[in-house]
C-alpha cells in the first residue's frame, strides 16, 4: 500500500527532476548566445508547464493524502 510517505517522496523527486532539467536548460541557453526572445520564451513557457504539472500532481495526491498540505513546491521554492 502507498503510504503518505511515499506520495511525498514521489513529489520531491519530481520537483528535483524539474529543478535539474530547469538548470540543464539554462545552461544550454547560456552557452548558445545570442538567442531569440521568442526561444527562449518557449523555454520559459516549458519550464512553466512542468512546474504547473507539479503543482497539478501534487494537488491531486492531497486529496487522497491530507498530509501533504505541509509539503507544497512553493514552500521548496523559497
Amino acid at each position: 500500500m502507498v503510504t503518505c510517505k511515499d506520495i511525498r517522496l514521489i513529489i520531491n523527486f519530481i520537483k528535483d527532476k524539474m529543478d535539474e532539467a530547469r538548470e540543464k536548460q539554462m545552461e544550454a541557453l547560456r552557452e548558445r548566445r545570442p538567442f531569440s526572445h521568442v526561444e527562449a520564451g518557449i523555454q520559459e513557457g516549458k519550464i512553466i508547464g512542468l512546474y504547473n504539472a507539479c503543482i497539478i500532481i501534487r494537488d491531486t495526491l492531497k486529496e487522497y493524502c491530507p498530509e501533504l498540505e505541509k509539503e507544497t513546491c512553493e514552500e521548496e521554492e523559497s
